[in-house]
C-alpha cells in the first residue's frame, strides 16, 4: 500500500460512489414508505350494517357486513332505542329487546361480534329463515317495526390503527 496522493480520478470516482450510496439508501427508504402506504390503502375494512330480509339469506335482520379487502377489529359499538343508549353486550341486547317487548319471544336472537374479515358477514339481530317462516304476520310485523326503533353505531379500526365507523339507522327496505 502506497501512500501516495490520491488522483483525481481516485477522489472523483470515491465521490461519485458515495452519492451513489446516498441516492440508493434515500431511494430504498422512499420505497419502503411508499409499500407501506400502498398496503393501508389496499387492506382497508368497510364495515356496512343493513336489514337482511328473508329471501335467500339464512337470517332476517340487522347483518353486519365487511365489503372491504381487510379486516375490522371493532373498538365500541353502541345501540340506540327510540334515543335511549344502550349497550352492544349481550346484557345490552337484552335491555334492547325488553325496550322493544320482544324479549319473551324465542325466535330473536343476538350477537355481537369483534373482529369480522374481508368479505364476511355475521348476524346481530335476527330471526333464522326457517323460524321466520313459520311466524305469524303479527309477529313478522312486530319484529320489521322493533328493527325500524333501533340505531347502531359502531367504530372500527384496520389492522394498521386507521379508524372508521358505521352507523345502522333504522331504515329497512322491507
Amino acid at each position: 500500500m502506497s501512500d501516495a496522493p490520491k488522483s483525481k480520478t481516485d477522489r472523483i470516482l470515491s465521490v461519485t460512489a458515495t452519492i451513489t450510496a446516498i441516492a440508493s439508501l434515500t431511494l430504498a427508504v422512499w420505497q419502503g414508505m411508499e409499500n407501506r402506504r400502498h398496503n393501508r390503502l389496499t387492506i382497508r375494512p368497510k364495515l356496512i350494517m343493513l336489514g337482511q330480509r328473508a329471501t335467500s339469506d339464512r337470517e332476517v335482520g340487522l347483518v353486519l357486513l365487511n365489503k372491504g379487502t381487510g379486516p375490522a377489529v371493532i373498538k365500541s359499538a353502541t345501540v340506540w332505542v327510540d334515543k335511549e343508549k344502550l349497550g352492544f353486550s349481550r346484557q345490552g341486547w337484552i335491555k334492547t329487546l325488553q325496550r322493544l317487548k320482544t324479549i319473551d319471544q324465542p325466535w330473536v336472537h343476538y350477537g355481537a361480534v369483534e373482529v369480522l374479515q374481508a368479505g364476511e358477514s355475521r348476524p346481530i339481530l335476527w330471526v333464522d329463515q326457517s323460524e321466520w317462516k313459520t311466524l305469524s304476520e303479527e309477529h313478522r310485523r312486530q319484529f320489521i317495526e322493533a328493527v325500524r326503533h333501533i340505531k347502531v353505531d359502531i367504530v372500527y379500526e384496520s389492522i394498521y390503527n386507521e379508524p372508521d365507523q358505521t352507523r345502522f339507522d333504522g331504515t329497512v327496505g322491507w
